[in-house]
Order: C-alpha cells, then sequence, then structure tokens
C-alpha cells in the first residue's frame, strides 16, 4: 500500500519579496508576485500575499506611467 505525501504548504518567501518589490521596483514586484501567484495556485493554495503584491504592484506601475507622462 503506497501512502501519498501530505501536501506541502507553499513558501510565502517569494509572495513576500514580490510584496515589497512592488513598492520598490514596481514592474519587477509584479513579475514577482505573480509568479508567486501561479506557483500557489498550482499547488491549489491561496495565497493572499501574493496576490496582494500583483494588486499592488498593478497600481504603483499604472502611477508611474502616469506621472511620467504628466512630467
Amino acid at each position: 500500500q503506497q501512502t501519498q505525501p501530505a501536501p506541502q504548504k507553499p513558501s510565502n518567501t517569494l509572495a513576500i519579496v514580490g510584496l515589497i518589490l512592488a513598492f520598490v521596483a514596481n514592474i519587477v514586484g509584479l513579475i514577482v508576485s505573480i509568479i508567486a501567484l501561479v506557483q500557489s495556485k498550482k499547488r491549489g493554495m491561496k495565497n493572499p500575499i501574493a496576490l496582494a503584491g500583483v494588486i499592488i504592484g498593478v497600481v504603483t506601475t499604472l502611477f508611474s506611467f502616469a506621472f511620467g507622462l504628466f512630467l
């Protein structure tokens, strides 16, 4: 009889890095947060930190582009 390994909880390290980068380097943080979110979804887990990083990354990127256009 084979036993299946317990599902592993995804590491939040990538999500935390993406969230921090979303404030500092908008586009890089957005990309890293998206990667963390996709990895979590592949494992069937939710990752609210990665989702927050995606949202903040999108908002800060849009503000950066808008700010750049008006200068």
